[in-house]
């Protein structure tokens, strides 16, 4: 049931982050996430107000979060550009 998974690294094969969870933290974080949406969605009377969460979430993440990874990324692996 638990296969690596072959990313092609230096270092070989890697597993997926779930993988490395107890099976009980993983179905408990399952179930709270889905228990989170459907709560979501039964007491958001206005579809507009997830939209503009979501857009609010997105546009940080993509103006000021993932930049910054990138060039830490960058930073970290200087021979990646070869």
């Amino acid at each position: 049931m638990r296969d690596k998974v072959t990313d092609g690294a230096e270092k070989g094969d890697s597993e997926l982050a779930y993988l490395k969870m107890l099976d009980i933290k993983y179905f408990t974080l399952t179930m709270v996430l889905y228990v989170g949406c459907v709560l979501g969605s039964i007491f958001v009377d206005n579809i507009a107000t997830v939209f503009e969460f979501v857009g609010a979430f997105g546009l940080s993440l993509t103006s000021f979060t993932l930049p910054g990874v990138m060039y830490l990324l960058v930073i970290r692996f200087p021979k990646a550009n070869n």
